[in-house]
């Protein structure tokens, strides 16, 4: 069984606020991407939170889902992605869908899509690509967790996908949420007006 691994443990520096704490349509980035692997081919739904997360922790309380928390979150995103694979070590999980909180924007059908994908393609690291462009989330299989461990801190999970080129499978998909990184306030905004529409 593919399991999702939602990372939300980063100081949000550029934002300036919590992004798992923004909304789009009425709802939290978070509980976004959460609802989006409920009704979803998938195990267990792991969220990796930071030390000073408690509103976070609050928010999503009635969500099924394990949250797990990362008291090195200072040490980027592969130490949030190393924390979310151990909690799942002794799982029997098949990979993992790594899901950064700044990509809330993601389409349910693209989810069954990469799972599927991954289910006749074992030990292959699967990725969205829309327009040419490769996005999130990314499949890893389990194989490849010890690497994702072991990987640089500078560059974290995209050294294993470098180093497995050979192993890819890209997913086409018309889903330009693949694409959708909401990392500044300005992106945020720009995507409020579009969710809005002409005024």
């Amino acid at each position: 069984m593919i399991d999702a691994v939602i990372l939300a443990a980063g100081a949000s520096a550029r934002m300036g606020r919590d992004k798992a704490l923004l909304t789009l349509e009425g709802s939290t980035f978070i509980r976004r991407i959460i609802r989006l692997y409920t009704g979803a081919p998938v195990g267990g739904i792991v969220v990796v939170l930071g030390p000073d997360s408690g509103k976070v922790q609050n928010e999503i309380s009635a969500e099924d889902v394990v949250v797990v928390e990362n008291l090195n979150a200072e040490g980027g995103q592969i130490s949030s992605l190393i924390v979310g694979i151990e909690s799942l070590e002794n799982s029997g999980s098949d990979g993992i869908l790594v899901h950064p909180v700044d990509h809330p924007m993601v389409s349910p059908a693209t989810i069954p899509a990469l799972v599927n994908a991954a289910s006749a393609n074992a030990g292959r690291i699967i990725l969205p690509v829309c327009g040419g462009r490769r996005g999130h989330p990314v499949l890893f299989p389990a194989s490849m967790f010890q690497e994702l461990k072991d990987a640089p801190v500078d560059t974290g999970a995209r050294a294993v996908v470098r180093a497995h080129a050979p192993d890819i499978l890209e997913v086409r998909t018309d889903d330009r949420g693949i694409l959708i990184n909401i990392d500044t306030e300005e992106e945020y905004e720009r995507i409020q007006r579009n969710l809005r529409g002409p005024s």
